[in-house]
């Protein structure tokens, strides 16, 4: 099992950009596999989803539940395939961007950001504090 769980992660991970979950979609289709597996799946990657997405809200490992979630979804749905491949483009345009843009930044322009996301995360952690304990 945990053998099988490698080789799948070096194929996504190894995979072209912009079609790697839609070549592990494709690949999945070709290999024979029991017929409850497909609701299954569907279901934990739902729930994973939804997990991912209640955890974006509050505090907590909320991105890797979604990509997880999402994977799974990936495996049966062509649909979800294609959309997340197309989220890695766009994701990868933005960090491209996010990247040219930090390096062309001033020292001080860069201290302020980071004074921000900070004071952003720490506004955050207060609120979802104050909702789920008091």
């Amino acid at each position: 099992m945990l053998q099988r769980l490698k080789k799948t992660w070096r194929e996504v991970r190894n995979g072209v950009p912009g079609k790697r979950f839609q070549d592990r979609h494709k690949r999945r289709r070709g290999a024979s596999r029991k017929r409850p597996a497909k609701p299954l799946l569907l279901t934990a990657g739902g729930l994973l989803l939804a997990v991912g997405l209640v955890l974006l809200a509050i505090p907590g490992p909320g991105i890797p539940f979604v990509v997880l979630g999402g994977a799974l979804v990936a495996r049966e749905s062509l649909r979800a395939a294609r959309a997340l491949d197309w989220a890695e483009l766009r994701a990868r345009a933005v960090a491209a961007w996010g990247t040219r843009a930090w390096r062309r930044a001033s020292p001080a322009a860069r201290g302020l950001l980071v004074s921000a996301v900070l004071a952003l995360a720490a506004g955050g952690a207060y609120v979802s504090w104050l909702v789920l304990f008091e």
